[in-house]
């Protein structure tokens, strides 16, 4: 913690693991703190290798936004494929809010899809995505406020129905 001076460390962990290994603290790190650490190889004759780089992390005390989903409802059905997503992001801190990223699998794969830097905290904003084809879907929308990001807390699931059916064979009489 502090700097990277490695001349006392605060503790040391080591494995007989080669390959990718992990650790977990069992206290918590302190708030607004920058920590450093080192990676030491060691050979079964005593030998040692640095890494070619140390690594640091970087704590912060910065909550995210919470993000509320309106519209379209959970669950809920449109016949267009032009669809107005409505959020409201809300910072308790106060602190500007960046961005938003509309996330949606409407290509098949979980992505974000739109965004927009046109957020007022506490206030519900639009994003328009065009959904070109039917189905099943689910959404939801990140906002960052620059120290923190989040996801509203639950997807919301839209269905997209906007095919009309073509009848084959038929005649009316």
């Amino acid at each position: 913690k502090g700097s990277a001076d490695f001349g006392s460390p605060d503790f040391t962990y080591s494995t007989s693991t080669i390959g990718n290994t992990e650790f977990e603290l069992v206290t918590s790190l302190d708030e607004d703190s920058t920590y450093y650490w080192r990676v030491i190889a060691y050979d079964s004759f005593g030998n040692s290798r640095n890494a070619n780089e140390d690594f640091s992390y970087t704590t912060t005390s910065a909550l995210p936004p919470d993000v509320e989903l309106i519209s379209p409802s959970n669950p809920s059905t449109s016949s267009n494929s032009l669809i107005t997503f409505t959020f409201k992001a809300i910072d308790a801190e106060n602190d500007p809010i960046n961005s938003c990223e509309l996330y949606g699998n409407f290509s098949g794969s979980f992505v974000s899809v739109n965004s927009t830097s046109n957020v007022q905290n506490n206030t519900n904003t639009d994003m328009i995505y065009n959904i070109n084809n039917d189905g099943v879907f689910i959404w939801n929308v990140e906002c960052d406020n620059g120290d923190a990001s989040a996801f509203a807390p639950a997807n919301y699931a839209l269905t997209i129905n906007n095919i009309t059916p073509s009848f084959t064979g038929a005649s009316l009489n």
